[in-house]
């Protein structure tokens, strides 16, 4: 039934590339076929980009006779007429057999489709020397379905143009549909059959045959170029056309040197934005990058071929390098993968690690191992470039990469997020924790201005610079030192009108650091995109103070530090503290050290009255709590670890994580964390130190360039025959007079006390009812 809206239906629109239709809008091709060819021209079309049309016209030819193949040049002016007057760009005469039969005929067919057509007019046989020069090729293997008279005659062409056929086999098969008849596999297996390991190329010729489907697959497992007649005749068509369309998949001679990356620019970016500029020589190209970095200030992208072009570039790249000038080299090499590789070409076109060669003279490098990453390098080698102090980025591309199909182009990143470069004055506990969290970010460099770090002491991954230089480099600000006779006011107007013009200013350290009228002066006048104040001189800010009229100032009233996180974690700090107090360690962030010794002294001689008063007042009830006991009992065992461990210069705190390290090395410090019970900032200041001692050593893993990983040196190894000893003799002291069946009995009272508390616990936590986030030390 027709629908009574259906004038309310809008008519689809019309899309000529959705329903496959071609209708040349950048050029038509026309081609003369011999009449019983039905592959050639599907061949043609599928090689062909969507914006050329193909228009067929045919000449009769059925047989492989030599009469036939005479006769069918003999009404060449009808059809080359008939397919000019569609206005091509380019005709071509596509035959093998009768284009190389013989020159003169060669000769004359050409001539007269010209002259009829008004076209330039390219044959079958024109295509395949152009082809084999192309690919330097000077020996090769012949293929084909002909008889054997067209197999000689085809053998004679080519040693006419100075080819050397080394291997020449016919199937003797005379009609053009029984050539159609045998599928690609066949011809696969029939190429493969004559491998020759001194051929520079195979030829699987005719234009009636289905070989161009397996030419790519031919490739790969010959190591050798490979060529068709209908891909070669696609290919000059192409040329002679002045365009330059690659298509993908169809082998080595529609391919660019780099493959992927160079039918992206050319193909589908038509060579204009950007457009390449091609040289006779890899440093010639490095050094014209050099000059227009030079020049303008921004780097230029230089494409090197493989390993073999990188090596000629590599002084050019070290020039580059020394003048400090920002240059994106991009690189390609063959697949990692060496199951995916051919024989021959790819081996040596295949570096492991291709980058190394000239990794000394280059700010970063990477070899992404997906489209998504490839788009994340380029982006990260840009940034890296550009930043002070400049120099040249190499990004290496694996071809497996570049030629894998999608289905769809990957999505961008937030470009946004890779432009700041962020300047910390001031590197602390509290700034420390700021460079953690912005890396996360990847901000584009991170600076750091801090007169107590050293090159050696400084966060991983930052770059120390005077504060002229983090004023006037930096995107965003961030102060992070105490105020002091030394830094009060040290944010003044001199330094406000260094920064940028659109930079970011932060502070949350304390409000005398920044001259606040300068700074109500210079952003009155149009300076700086924002400033973040969580403190200022005077707190609360008064309501007329002109801070609170300009539209590019966040103020808040000193409540950064507030939030709903640091109220659940302060009592969990608080119970830490007083856990580490009560085990004889010294609370988290002490600054007076010097009282150490006193403290320590007075510890010992109120936990020993305590001691004597609990144990009175058991003798007077006669009964003990169990839960004391062990209490006591753990604090007992861990005094008597921690006694021992001080001869060997190990405190409590790096016992427990050297014990987790041993059963297993090579963990985070989030792993390490939840394992050792301890709160991760605990955990980073103990790793930190142990890896001061030389017991561990942090780095990252491979597929995670932001979690360090903490690994036992020998040194940490070492003391493990040390320390466990150690931990055996403290608890044979405790158990030294009980029997052995006492202490069997006790280990099966305590692994039962363990379970009952256990499930305890479960069934709180089936009654929503959370254990609170203690973090206790382990046992020894």
């Amino acid at each position: 039934m027709m629908s009574d809206n259906r004038d309310l239906v809008a008519p689809p629109r019309l899309n000529s590339l959705a329903c496959g239709f071609r209708f040349g809008g950048r050029a038509r091709f026309g081609v003369i076929l011999p009449s019983g060819n039905i592959v050639a021209e599907g061949d043609l079309a599928a090689l062909l980009p969507r914006d050329i049309s193909l228009h067929v016209t045919r000449l009769r030819l059925t047989g492989s006779s030599r009469e036939q193949l005479n006769a069918m040049a003999e009404d060449v002016e009808t059809a080359a007429s008939l397919v000019g007057d569609v206005d091509p760009a380019v005709v071509g005469f596509h035959c093998t057999a009768v284009s190389t039969l013989s020159e003169q005929l060669e000769r004359d067919i050409l001539a007269r489709a010209c002259s009829a057509s008004g076209r330039r007019v390219v044959a079958t046989s024109e295509a395949i020397v152009s082809a084999l020069n192309a690919l330097t090729a000077r020996t090769l293997v012949l293929i084909t379905p002909y008889v054997d008279h067209i197999v000689k005659s085809e053998v004679a062409f080519l040693n006419r143009h100075g080819f050397d056929v080394i291997d020449a086999h016919g199937l003797g098969i005379d009609h053009p549909r029984d050539m159609a008849a045998l599928p690609p596999e066949d011809w696969l297996a029939l190429t493969k059959e004559h491998y020759a390991q001194k051929t520079d190329a195979y030829f699987v010729s005719c234009t009636a045959i289905r070989s161009l489907e397996v030419v790519s697959l031919l490739e790969e497992q010959l190591g050798k170029p490979v060529i068709t007649s209908n891909q070669v005749m696609a290919w000059h068509l192409l040329r002679t056309a002045g365009f330059n369309d690659q298509p993908h998949g169809f082998g080595h001679l529609l391919r660019s040197s780099f493959r992927g990356l160079h039918d992206s620019l050319v193909n589908h970016l038509g060579n204009e934005d950007p457009q390449m500029l091609l040289c006779l020589h890899e440093e010639h190209a490095v050094a014209i990058a050099h000059g227009y970095a030079k020049v303008t200030g921004e780097p230029l992208a230089v494409i090197l071929h493989s390993n073999v072009g990188l090596m000629h570039g590599t002084m050019a790249i070290f020039n580059a390098w020394c003048d400090r000038v920002p240059v994106l080299i991009y690189g390609a090499t063959g697949p990692v993968d060496a199951a995916l590789r051919r024989p021959w070409i790819d081996w040596l076109h295949t570096c492991r690690d291709q980058a190394s060669m000239i990794r000394n003279y280059v700010k970063w490098d990477d070899q992404p191992a997906s489209m998504e990453a490839a788009i994340e390098s380029m982006l990260r080698a840009n940034l890296i470039a550009r930043a002070e102090p400049h120099g040249p980025t190499y990004v290496n591309f694996d071809v497996s990469i570049q030629e894998k199909q999608h289905a769809e182009a990957p999505a961008l990143p937030d470009f946004s997020r890779y432009r700041s470069t962020v300047g910390l004055v001031g590197s602390g506990r509290i700034g420390g924790g700021v460079i953690d969290r912005l890396r996360a970010f990847e901000p584009a460099e991170i600076l750091v201005h801090d007169p107590f770090l050293t090159p050696e002491t400084a966060p991983e991954g930052v770059c120390l610079v005077d504060r002229d230089a983090l004023l006037v480099q930096s995107d965003v600000i961030s102060l992070h030192v105490p105020l002091n006779a030394q830094t009060r006011g040290m944010i003044g107007e001199a330094e406000l009108r260094k920064m940028k013009r659109d930079a970011i200013l932060v502070n949350t350290s304390r409000g005398g650091l920044i001259d606040e009228d300068a700074l109500v002066e210079v952003m009155s006048e149009g300076h700086l995109s924002g400033v973040g104040l969580d403190v200022t001189e005077t707190e609360p800010l008064p309501a007329d103070h002109p801070l609170r009229g300009l539209d590019r100032v966040v103020l808040t009233p000193h409540i950064l530090g507030h939030t709903i996180d640091l109220y659940s974690i302060m009592p969990e700090v608080l119970v830490e503290n007083a856990t580490r107090l009560m085990d004889g360690d010294l609370p988290k962030y002490t600054r007076n050290l010097e009282v150490e010794p006193v403290w320590r002294e007075r510890l010992a001689n109120m936990q020993a009255m305590s001691e004597q008063i609990e144990y009175s007042a058991a003798d007077e009830a006669g009964v003990e709590r169990i839960a004391r006991l062990v209490r006591l009992a753990a604090r007992g065992f861990n005094r008597s670890l921690q006694i021992r461990l001080q001869t060997q210069n190990v405190t409590f705190g790096q016992w427990i994580f050297l014990r987790i390290l041993w059963q297993e090395d090579g963990l985070s410090q989030r792993e390490l964390s939840d394992r050792a019970h301890l709160t991760e900032p605990t955990a980073h200041t103990a790793l930190i130190r142990m890896e001061e001692l030389g017991y561990i050593v942090r780095r990252n893993v491979e597929g995670n360039k932001r979690r360090l990983h903490a690994f036992l040196t020998a040194k940490g190894w070492e003391l493990r025959e040390l320390l466990e000893p150690l931990a055996l003799e403290a608890n044979d002291i405790a158990l030294s007079s009980l029997t052995k069946d006492e202490q069997t009995t006790l280990r099966k009272a305590l692994t039962v006390m363990i379970r009952n508390l256990e499930e305890d616990e479960r069934r709180a936590a089936s009654r929503g009812v959370r254990m609170p986030p203690t973090k206790g030390h382990a046992s020894s």
